[in-house]
Formats: structure tokens, C-alpha cells, sequence
């Protein structure tokens, strides 16, 4: 006959038994490696699984691919640190129409055209004014600066990297006492509008794919 301690012992060892069971039956969670591409990335959503102190953050990245003047491409990265929204206007067939445009649904930006700052005696530095912008299958003309892209970080090999799509240059005297810019090396004033000096980015496309469009 089992005494009442027995019992109670008996009974705590085939608890403990059970439960032990239950827990190897439970899978862990598991979170996405970030050093990964294919697991850190949801190609659909772009979302990022991070870990920060052991707590999870979900962060928004895409991939994306930079084109430098004069034709330097660079692929990378790109986090969504923040989300806006762009007001366009387009004329088409005499009818304005008006768009909302995230920054999360552009596909593609393209630098067309910047303007001219001074910011002391003969030295300016030259910001984008004229966009196109490809979204949800159409192209957009958008007319303001959008300052989140003056410059902006593109992580690549576990390391950020600033571009620009903002460059400076001087008007300066060359021989004969005939202007030039220094850097692009133009005698019109007006070149530096459409033609970046060397190393700025003037086109940027966002989208889990390394491919450009063709």
C-alpha cells in the first residue's frame, strides 16, 4: 500500500513527464537571418524581419539600384526610415489630372532637370527640381524638389553608403576672362540644369529585382 508521500511524489513525476512532452512538441519561432536576402526579404511587401535586444522590429526595406553620372551603377538596400505623399498634377488632353503618389508605390525616379543655388560668389549648388516618376504603371512629371532624395543611404555588403542626387560646381574665369563651370567644364550656364557632374545620382529604381527597365 502507497503511503500519501508516495503518492504525491508519483504524481508529481508523471506531471513533470508530461510536460516535458508538451514542450518538445513546441517549435520555437523563427525570425528571418537580416544577413540573408531571400529569408529577411518578403518580395511582396518588402518587409524586414530586425532584431534589436532580443525584441522584434519589423522595418521596411527594398532593393534598389542607383544610376550615377556618367553611367556608374550601384545595387544595394534601401530602408523606408519614413513614408510620404506626393501631389501631382499632369495636363493630359488639355485635362488636369491629379494623382496621390506614396513613396512606397514609386517604382522609379528620375532626375530631369535642377536649379541653380548660390551660396556664396560664384559657387552654387545645383538641386532637383523636375522628376519623372513611374507608378502603378504610369509616368508622372513632378515639379518640386522632393528633399528625402537630396541625399539618402543605400546599404550595401552590411555598409551604408551616401548618394546624392544634389551636386556643386563654380562659375569661374577661364582664359581670356571666359566663364566655365569648374567642374562640368561647360561655358552655358544653363548645361549644369540637365547634365550632373560625375558621381550624382539621377536615377533611382526601387523593387525587389536587380533588374533595370528595359
Amino acid at each position: 500500500m502507497f503511503t500519501a508521500i508516495t503518492r504525491s511524489f508519483i504524481s508529481l513525476a508523471f506531471l513533470c513527464a508530461v510536460t516535458a512532452e508538451a514542450h518538445a512538441q513546441i517549435a520555437e519561432p523563427t525570425v528571418p537571418d537580416p544577413a540573408d536576402p531571400e529569408a529577411a526579404f518578403e518580395q511582396s511587401s518588402g518587409k524586414a524581419f530586425m532584431t534589436t535586444n532580443s525584441v522584434q522590429k519589423t522595418t521596411y526595406h527594398c532593393y534598389i539600384q542607383t544610376l550615377a553620372a556618367p553611367n556608374t551603377l550601384f545595387k544595394g538596400t534601401y530602408e523606408y526610415a519614413t513614408n510620404f505623399t506626393l501631389i501631382v498634377t499632369n495636363k493630359i488632353s488639355n485635362q488636369n489630372q491629379i494623382a496621390k503618389i506614396d513613396l512606397m508605390s514609386i517604382v522609379e525616379l528620375e532626375v530631369t532637370g535642377w536649379t541653380a543655388i548660390q551660396i556664396e560668389s560664384g559657387f552654387y549648388q545645383f538641386v532637383p527640381v523636375q522628376y519623372r516618376i513611374y507608378s502603378g504603371g504610369k509616368i508622372y512629371l513632378y515639379p518640386k524638389n522632393i528633399p528625402q532624395f537630396n541625399t539618402f543611404l543605400v546599404e550595401a555588403d552590411g555598409k551604408p553608403k551616401k548618394m546624392y542626387t544634389i551636386f556643386f560646381d563654380s562659375w569661374v574665369a577661364g582664359q581670356k576672362g571666359v566663364f566655365r563651370w569648374k567642374n562640368s567644364k561647360a561655358y552655358e550656364f544653363a548645361y549644369n540644369y540637365t547634365h550632373p557632374i560625375d558621381g550624382t545620382v539621377f536615377r533611382i529604381q526601387f523593387g525587389s529585382q536587380y533588374e533595370w527597365k528595359k
